[in-house]
């Protein structure tokens, strides 16, 4: 039994591992503002997440751990707690960029009112003088 125990502990780990990869990948997908990339990460991420879930269930019960499976546990928590920092970075770096694009927007909309208000005034249309009746 503590063999299970230990057997989906170890498979936590390398889905663990693999979430927090995705997570800095997330951040350079982010930064290069490339939302396909993003997209498909975060997909991947839900797979994954989905895939330890199936594991805590299958996972024995066992309230008493040898040293081995105290140390595995503890990794796990060590590397939610990575995954958690480096998705707190990412969730600011997209907060900024969603802000930088907003920000974007609002010039190019100044810049239209301008160029159109602009181009109003400078509407000519050519006549000779001998011409205007």
């Amino acid at each position: 039994m503590m063999n299970d125990c230990k057997n989906c502990y170890q498979r936590q780990i390398k889905l663990y591992r693999s979430l927090l990869d995705i997570s800095v990948d997330e951040q350079k997908a982010i930064e290069e503002k490339d939302l396909n990339k993003l997209s498909s990460l975060l997909y991947k991420k839900r797979e994954i997440i989905q895939k330890i879930e199936d594991i805590k269930k299958q996972t024995p019960s066992h309230t008493e751990l040898d040293p081995e499976g105290s140390n595995l546990i503890k990794r796990i928590i060590k590397l939610i707690e990575r995954i958690i920092i480096q998705d707190r970075k990412n969730e600011s770096l997209f907060k900024e960029s969603i802000n930088q694009v907003f920000l974007e927007l609002k010039h190019l909309e100044r810049a239209k009112r301008a160029r159109k208000s602009y181009k109003e005034f400078t509407q000519v249309n050519p006549h000779f003088l001998d011409q205007i009746r």
